[in-house]
């Protein structure tokens, strides 16, 4: 019992903070498709469905038919959401765009940013929303991490 008061409490603490993050992953399905070039253009060489959009090939691959550098990928998803302010999150190596019900929100495409984290807070509505993440990867390392956190009620 006084585990579970304390649980809790350390919940509570973190919801007000602001900061109990709730994972992209947890409850949806994603569809993430692969191209073979880092422009999402023409057919897709492969595509499969996962529970997450955080991956880190390194120098390799993410499928035997898609190349080790110079691919692109696109993440679809339809996520519930509570009405409030949510904080997403984005890192990747090479570039990000992420749109929420069709808006796009966050851009590095020809950015030059590489590695670096970003932020960006969105009100979202209660209800449905879709989320596309785009990816592309021209040389060297290949990873992306996508997600989101409940940040706050509408003001």
């Amino acid at each position: 019992m006084k585990r579970m008061i304390l649980l809790a409490l350390i919940v509570g603490t973190f919801a007000v903070l602001g900061v109990l993050q709730v994972m992209a992953q947890a409850g949806n399905i994603w569809q993430a498709t692969f191209f073979n070039n880092p422009s999402l253009a023409g057919a897709p060489v492969v595509s499969f469905s996962t529970n997450f959009v955080n991956y880190n090939w390194g120098s390799g691959s993410p499928h035997p038919s898609v190349p080790a550098d110079n691919f692109s990928a696109r993440f679809t998803t339809s996520a519930y959401f509570n009405a409030g302010i949510y904080r997403f999150t984005a890192v990747a190596d090479d570039d990000v765009r992420l749109y929420v019900n069709g808006q796009l929100y966050l851009n590095t495409f020809g950015t030059g940013q590489a590695g670096k984290p970003f932020a960006v807070d969105i009100a979202i509505p209660q209800g449905y929303s879709s989320i596309q993440v785009d990816y592309a990867e021209y040389g060297g390392l290949a990873y992306i991490d996508v997600n989101w956190g409940y940040i706050k009620d509408y003001p």
